[in-house]
């Protein structure tokens, strides 16, 4: 495709301003006469034809900014442009790939009438090529001659700059003054005169506001030196806008301006006394600024709204509301505003430098699609967003209410938070730097800490794991949560008393226990080996899921252990020990036949426990339930599925205080004509606590053959009674008679 017709978008709304038209219109016609001679192969054309729809938008409206009151040629051209519009919808709507030669020659063709028409619109007299000066009363009767002000005058292009000096003129020279500023509708400047800021187009000098009615467009710099001026229809400028209002205390509002080629150049004493600043929808392709230097100050503005326009440095004492839509500096950003409400600087998407915000515990700054800052961070406020960004310097954020660093996936740098009290980190995994925070509870659940946590008051802290032994846990911390530990977690934990410890997908975690801790929670994998010796003084409640062997020693403290998921083994001998709540299960490998491990379960020497419960399990090879002088049931385990053949089963209870009742065995009597014949009657051991192990024992010895059983009860008083009760019962005397 042919570059030039894309470049024909540049003159969207500045065709009028060039002097030969016939050029633009021929160009426009050779370009479409070379599409016409690549035709069958284009695959681009649709983009061009879009291209031409923008340069016809532009030129329909230009002409209609600056001639909107012009002769019936107005009319015409508009319905050219109109047919010229229709045209091309049609041609792209229906465009399949490839464009037609009879459709290109439309297009040529009705570009030949606008050309007509445009010629006769000039040749109407609605274009003064000349500069326009009025500063005393002889110019302003010559500008008279030039420009007609009667009610149905047209509207007029001025091919020069225009300049305007009140300052000399009467009460009644102004009005007249107003009477031809109000049918200027395109003024294109001169690029051979310079104006304070740049290539004039428009100056404007004085105490009086002049009444530009249908001045829509600028091809040049704007200069009002003086007083706000009634420019309310104005959409472009093209050139720089310099703007001195003659420190008067109102509102500096260009809002009304679409877009502003160069810079904005406000004169300081404006600055200094600008009630407001309103550049809202306002694409400023420069910077604003005031002074000689760049940093903006705007001391009395309660609203500012900087448009589009750069800035590196913005001072507003009383501003209660701050918008900004540039996009990118190139170097840092410094922003002072303290007297609360909000700051939006939302189009921003990265910053060169530091970023430096200093605002009041009430004010919310938002800076939502900002990712990257080169330098550093420093920021006060109430709420600090800053949710996009992934990537910084070192940073310190004190917010009253809340910082959003929802985006942001490792931390790499430092980042103090102060007494902040709630951050957003949403899809935070890694914290390489140090993390300072002073809150009470700190949690970031998916966070693998390789830095450091820095906090003076933390007293909870959940993180997703520590890549190294935890020397470096905040002081007062005494609830630590790891989600994810991938590590051993070794007995340096100091302080902490309630330990929560998951392990990571596919790592084992060994945990041994600390002197302080008195509630432990492990969710493992089946294969951690978690000790708690006799220096775990403190302990009092321990959870274990999926983990795999557990030893409690006899010194230890625990009182309550809960057990869930799959376990290797459970061995207490804790004499504090006085409830199990169990719903563990023996652990499997899928897929194999053999990769079950039997279950051990030992607890020995307490003498608080009343219970225990191993229903929930199957494939128990190993129970020893010994020494435990308030126990008096014992649930035996499951039996499906089976128990692992030859798994060296054995299973002792003895030494509770399980409670038996022994029935002597009764000899058969035959009767004696008077007493009735009786059968015999076997001896009979009745034992509620272990009612369950009948069934148990004759499915292990399927599988077992060889399990060893030893039980005992307490039978009147008396311990380990079974023998006793064996030896009365072979002594009784067994009669036939009564």
């Amino acid at each position: 495709m042919k570059k030039g017709l894309l470049s024909l978008l540049a003159l969207a709304l500045t065709v009028v301003g060039c002097q030969n038209y016939d050029d633009q219109f021929e160009e426009l016609t050779s370009l479409i006469e070379d599409l016409q001679s690549d035709v069958d192969g284009l695959s681009g054309v649709s983009a061009s034809i879009t291209a031409l729809q923008s340069t016809v938008a532009g030129i329909s409206s230009a002409v209609t900014a600056g001639n909107s009151a012009a002769s019936a040629a107005n009319a015409a051209t508009a319905a050219s442009l109109a047919t010229v519009s229709s045209t091309l919808a049609d041609l792209a709507a229906s465009l399949n790939g490839v464009a037609t030669a009879a459709d290109l020659n439309s297009i040529s063709s009705t570009l030949a009438d606008v050309q007509a028409d445009v010629r006769e619109l000039l040749e109407a007299n609605a274009v003064i090529n000349q500069n326009v000066v009025i500063n005393n009363s002889a110019t302003l009767e010559y500008a008279e001659t030039l420009i007609a002000t009667g009610a149905d005058d047209p509207n007029v292009i001025v091919n020069g700059y225009v300049r305007i000096n009140t300052t000399s003129l009467s009460a009644d020279e102004v009005t007249r003054v107003n009477s031809i500023a109000a049918k200027l509708a395109t003024i294109l400047g001169n690029t051979g005169v310079s104006a304070p800021v740049g290539r004039e187009a428009l100056t404007v000098t004085g105490d009086d506001a002049v009444t530009f009615t249908n001045l829509a467009f600028i091809d040049g710099d704007y200069v009002v030196d003086g007083a706000d001026q009634d420019d309310a229809a104005l959409r472009t400028v093209s050139g720089h806008l310099g703007i001195d209002h003659g420190g008067a205390a109102a509102a500096i509002n260009y809002s009304q301006i679409t877009s502003v080629g160069g810079d904005v150049a406000i004169d300081p004493t404006d600055a200094a006394t600008a009630t407001a600043i309103d550049f809202s929808g306002t694409d400023i392709s420069g910077d604003i600024h005031h002074g000689a230097g760049s940093a903006l100050t705007f001391p009395g503005a309660a609203t500012i709204d900087l448009g589009a326009a750069s800035f590196n440095s913005l001072t507003a004492a009383k501003a209660g509301s701050i918008v900004s839509a540039q996009t990118a500096v190139a170097t840092g950003l410094t922003v002072d505003a303290q007297k609360g409400g909000t700051i939006d600087i939302n189009s921003l998407a990265t910053i060169g430098g530091d970023l430096q915000l200093t605002s009041a515990g009430t004010t919310t700054f938002h800076a939502d699609a900002l990712t990257a800052v080169t330098g550093t961070i420093s920021a006060t406020g109430g709420e600090v967003h800053l949710p996009a960004l992934t990537s910084a310097g070192n940073a310190e954020i004190s917010a009253a209410a809340a910082t959003a660093l929802s985006s942001l996936v490792t931390l790499t740098n430092n980042l103090n938070l102060y007494a902040t009290p709630a951050a957003i980190f949403t899809d935070l995994v890694a914290i390489a730097g140090n993390l300072t925070w002073n809150i009470g509870v700190i949690s970031l659940p998916n966070a693998d800490v390789v830095g450091t946590i820095v906090s003076t008051v933390a007293t909870d802290v959940t993180v997703a794991a520590f890549d190294d032994t935890i020397v470096d846990l905040p002081a007062n911390v005494v609830d630590l949560t790891l989600t994810a530990q991938d590590i051993n977690v070794v007995s340096d934990l100091v302080q902490v008393t309630d330990l929560s410890i998951t392990a990571a997908d596919g790592a084992e975690v060994n945990y041994t226990a600390d002197a302080q801790v008195i509630n432990v929670t492990l969710v493992g994998n089946g294969l951690s080996e978690n000790s708690f010796p006799a220096a775990s003084t403190a302990l009092k409640t321990l959870s274990l899921t999926d983990t795999g062997s557990n030893t409690i020693n006899a010194a230890s403290t625990v009182v309550t252990v809960t057990l869930a998921g799959t376990i290797i083994a459970f061995d207490s001998e804790a004499t504090t020990l006085a409830q199990i709540n169990n719903s563990a299960n023996f652990r499997d490998i899928p897929g194999t036949t053999t990769g079950e491990t039997p279950i051990t379960f030992i607890v020995k020497g307490t003498s608080a426990i009343e219970s225990i419960d191993l229903s929930s399990m199957n494939k128990v090879a190993v129970v020893e339930i010994t020494g435990n002088t308030a126990l008096t049931e014992v649930i035996a385990p499951g039996i499906s599925p089976q128990l692992t053949p030859n798994a060296g089963a054995s299973y002792t209870i003895k030494t509770n205080s399980i409670v038996g009742t022994y029935t002597n065995a009764t000899a058969a009597y035959p009767g004696d004509g008077v007493n009735p014949a009786t059968p015999y009657a076997a001896a009979c051991l009745h034992l509620p606590g272990l009612s369950t192990w009948p069934a148990f024992i004759a499915d292990v010895q399927t599988t077992n053959p060889a399990a060893a059983f030893a039980f005992d009860y307490t039978s009147g008083g008396v311990a380990d009674a079974y023998g006793q009760n064996i030896v009365a019962d072979s002594a009784q005397t067994h009669v036939t008679t009564p």
